[in-house]
């Protein structure tokens, strides 16, 4: 494990190249990669579930008092949706917000602590600042050579259970 996290940090300072990095190091940042779009792609989905609210707030269906749920909605509803757009778009500061929001959910034990372990992982783990940043790598850029190394997954199959093989 140490010596996958000098070899990445090695790559990250030569310029990230893709064509440096063994099939072991490209199968966990390709997988990596997917996670961090996992969570972008939920960071989105509740953006839009607190728009809805905000809406619903605004036409005083949750509550008579409209000011306090249709602050918190639209509020919630912005960030959420930065850190959806950033995390998808690999802007570094939503990573960074997102190590903070996922620290905070560690308080809220059972389900809190279990999703903001999977969430640390993601963003702290050794491949995400090789996919943050002006020279990140897109996961998109990965495709070609996994399919370069006859690494991509073929089946369906395979790439349901990319978490799972090795």
């Amino acid at each position: 494990m140490n010596e996958t996290n000098n070899a990445l940090s090695a790559t990250n300072q030569s310029a990230t190249s893709i064509e440096a990095l063994s099939d072991d190091q490209l199968k966990k940042l390709y997988r990596h990669a997917i996670a961090l779009n996992i969570f972008g792609v939920i960071f989105l989905l509740w953006a839009v579930l607190c728009f809805i609210f905000f809406i619903l707030a605004c036409f005083g269906v949750l509550d008579k008092d409209r000011l306090g749920p249709m602050l918190g909605c639209s509020i919630s509803a912005i960030f959420f949706g930065f850190l959806g757009y950033g995390t998808l778009v690999k802007i570094p500061a939503a990573r960074i917000i997102s190590i903070i929001l996922f620290s905070f959910l560690l308080l809220g034990i059972p389900i809190g602590t279990v999703i903001g372990i999977l969430g640390l992982m993601t963003y702290v783990g050794s491949g995400s600042k090789l996919l943050f940043g002006k020279s990140g790598i897109n996961r998109k850029e990965l495709i070609p050579e996994l399919k370069k190394r006859e690494l991509y997954p073929s089946s369906w199959i395979e790439k349901a259970t990319i978490f799972f093989y090795k």
